[in-house]
């Protein structure tokens, strides 16, 4: 999320988060809607890196590895993240600057 918010100067992006009450609460991964369309684990991570525009939109080159091999690294990385990259111990502060660009 920090990483697209911070790149997205076209302002393409809204914030927001599932709370346990959604329809799609078993849902543990990151959800991109766009133009009432609905995508999740890689395909949602490759759809959000393309549309900040620029290079970019090269990372559709990765979009001819068949869907299930990306969502097997997605779903690897999602598993092993705190292992790898480290845990933090509060959640972190959203900067105010992004208080326009969240939804409810």
């Amino acid at each position: 999320m920090k990483f697209l918010i911070n790149r997205d100067n076209s302002e393409v992006f809204n914030i927001g988060f599932l709370n346990e009450n959604d329809s799609q609460k078993s849902m543990d991964t990151i959800v991109l809607v766009y133009k009432n369309k609905t995508y999740t684990k890689s395909t949602a991570v490759l759809k959000s890196i393309c549309l900040l525009g620029g290079v970019y939109q090269q990372a559709r080159i990765f979009y001819c590895i068949p869907k299930f091999i990306r969502d097997y690294i997605y779903s690897t990385i999602a598993t092993h993240r705190y292992k790898w990259f480290g845990k933090l111990d509060q959640c972190p502060t959203l900067p105010e600057e992004w208080g326009e660009r969240m939804i409810n």
